[in-house]
């Protein structure tokens, strides 16, 4: 089935949603093992490169682990192996970039709108997505 399932979170309580579902769903599969990925759209200011020596990937994953430490510590104590990725940009773009670089056989993803004008514009994160990926995809809502 599902073995390889990436979990896009931003740490809002809809993804933490999607976290449960990602949980639940690789509990009941043998060799499962789920990627939490997580995209900061924003760059690290300067004094948090200057006190990370200018190591933007140290302080992406320090943001990261702060985060989503609620759904790290539920993966932990459910025994359900993971890893952390961490990246910079447009997350919908990164999501399905990442998903299809590394073969991800399922995403998992909160359904979290932009609201407003910019939801009609844009579309949300999910929704793209959704259209863009080349597997399965799981909104949570």
């Amino acid at each position: 089935m599902f073995q390889k399932i990436l979990l896009a979170t931003d740490g809002s309580s809809i993804a933490d949603r999607a976290a449960e579902k990602a949980l639940e769903l690789a509990s009941e599969i043998t060799d499962a093992h789920i990627t939490v990925l997580h995209i900061s759209s924003d760059a690290p200011n300067r004094t948090e490169l200057m006190k990370a020596h200018m190591d933007v990937k140290f302080v992406l994953e320090s943001k990261a682990h702060k985060v989503i430490q609620k759904t790290t510590q539920r993966l932990e104590e459910a025994g359900i192996p993971f890893s952390l990725e961490v990246g910079l940009g447009e997350p919908a773009d990164k999501i399905v970039k990442y998903a299809k670089d590394h073969e991800m056989e399922l995403i998992i993803i909160g359904s979290r709108g932009l609201g407003g004008i910019n939801s009609v514009l844009l579309g949300s994160v999910s929704q793209r997505v959704t259209q863009q990926s080349s597997c399965p995809v799981m909104i949570v809502k």
